[in-house]
């Protein structure tokens, strides 16, 4: 799962991401090719993949159209078929290997892997000679990009990534987890929690400022699906892991960051806080902007017709179709036209729904669904990371875990047609009913009860 989320681009062409979506389409093929896909999962499963392919053609359609164009958006979505197909096949074998507990198993890795990302990003940030390792040996980095600097550096950290930015709102979301593991008995321990969040809080810190407006956002849409019974304990954690948090992060910053706090992440954020910020974006350069001359400057419509319903097919950087913009809103708008722009965040609307109706049979799974899928919303507010190499990994592996759990019928009792099982299900005590995830069974509801007493009236 940690290839399949944070598998480095090397040399700007080996996409490590694709080739372990390869990989497991291929193990699955060969050895778990008999596994049971839900109706429903597998339905849904195509319809996307459909969506999608519908989206390479249009891009393909623009390349053959114009063939000085950037063949960007038939990569992209060639890609992003590629990785919906091998994350489908990761979480079929997750049911197959667990069970009832693949959800559980699911969310525990999904968890450990923004962890283990962020010791690598703290390494990173202490170590020049593992920084120099990932840079130039592992990521490949281009010396001549303008973002090559501030990384071999340390002035930002990118992890395995290349969008420092996007990433720090990523990491965040082992933050917002945090609560619904702990509540809702995913079977993290409170010892974990409190030693992962300090490492989650500064590997946000040291790669930007877009992590901790997006956790404060959605902090109350996760405290919204943990179990409230158990917050007063979840909130003592929460006051220890501030505490830490704080310490991790003010600690250990070094004296050249601290000599240049305005210069640093943290110092951004302050800045942005105060709806004024007059921040260095880098060494070399001084940005002052406000609130709403950010709002006018980079979220606009396209200036004729024919791009606002067909769009360009460019990739928004290009010399011929370029675009003053980074959001995702504007360059899909611009790139793919109104078609292509509503048929995309439909699909994120139905993913975002996908959680929200699981809300009631399994609340840590749906919160973590809906967390991923609006936490892509918002960093794609700033900067277009809807269906990017991580993003996408991070977003859909709930929501593929949410289609796969929610298939109609998983939670009725199946029909009893002999009066002598009926009755020896309704006297046992160990008859059936509903398992929490502390291991205690709750009695069958009353017309559980009735129906099983009719089917067996109706067999006599």
């Amino acid at each position: 799962m940690f290839l399949l989320i944070f598998g480095p681009k090397s040399n700007g062409w080996l996409d490590v991401v694709s080739l372990t979506s390869s990989f497991l389409l291929v193990i699955h093929f060969f050895f778990y090719n008999g596994t049971h896909i839900p109706v429903t999962a597998k339905h849904r499963m195509s319809l996307v993949l459909a969506a999608f392919a519908v989206l390479l053609a249009y891009a393909s359609g623009h390349l053959l159209a114009n063939p000085d164009a950037s063949n960007y958006q038939v990569l992209r979505f060639g890609r992003v078929i590629v990785n919906f197909a091998g994350i489908g096949c990761l979480i079929s074998m997750y049911f197959r290997r667990y069970g009832e507990q693949a959800s559980r198993v699911i969310l525990q890795h999904l968890f450990g892997c923004l962890v283990a990302h962020a010791v690598v990003m703290l390494t990173m940030y202490y170590s020049h000679s593992f920084r120099d390792l990932i840079v130039n040996q592992v990521v490949q980095a281009d010396p001549d990009s303008r973002t090559y600097l501030a990384k071999l550096t340390g002035y930002r950290i990118a992890g395995l990534t290349d969008s420092w930015d996007a990433l720090s709102g990523l990491q965040c979301l082992g933050l917002l987890m945090i609560p619904l593991l702990l509540t809702n008995n995913v079977g993290i321990s409170y010892t974990l929690a409190i030693c992962s969040a300090p490492l989650l809080i500064f590997s946000v810190a040291i790669s930007g400022r877009t992590g901790f407006v997006t956790a404060a956002v959605l902090f109350p849409l996760a405290l919204g699906f943990s179990e409230f019974r158990r917050l007063y304990r979840a909130a003592i954690v929460a006051s220890a892991i501030g505490i830490v948090g704080l310490l991790a992060v003010t600690g250990p910053l070094r004296t050249s960051v601290l000599a240049a706090l305005e210069e640093s992440s943290l110092g951004r954020t302050f800045a942005m806080f105060g709806w004024n910020a007059s921040v260095k974006e880098s060494p070399g350069g001084q940005m002052s902007e406000t609130f709403w001359s950010i709002l006018h400057e980079h979220y606009f419509l396209p200036e004729t017709w024919s791009v606002f319903v067909w769009g360009s097919g460019g990739s928004g950087r290009d010399t011929w179709d370029y675009i003053a913009a980074d959001n995702g809103l504007v360059l899909n708008l611009h790139n793919l036209g109104i078609g292509g722009f509503l048929l995309i965040y439909s699909l994120v609307a139905a993913c975002w729904l996908s959680g929200w109706r699981l809300r009631c049979h399994d609340r840590a799974l749906a919160g973590v669904c809906v967390i991923a899928v609006s936490l892509m919303l918002l960093i794609d507010f700033k900067v277009m990371y809807m269906f990017s190499r991580n993003g996408f990994s991070v977003m859909m592996i709930p929501v593929l875990t949410c289609w796969f759990k929610s298939t109609p019928g998983s939670d009725r009792i199946a029909p009893v047609t002999d009066r002598f099982t009926a009755a020896a299900t309704l006297s046992s005590p160990f008859r059936p009913g509903i398992v929490t995830g502390a291991g205690r069974r709750m009695p069958m509801a009353a017309h559980q009860r009735m129906s099983l007493a009719s089917e067996a009236g109706r067999s006599s």
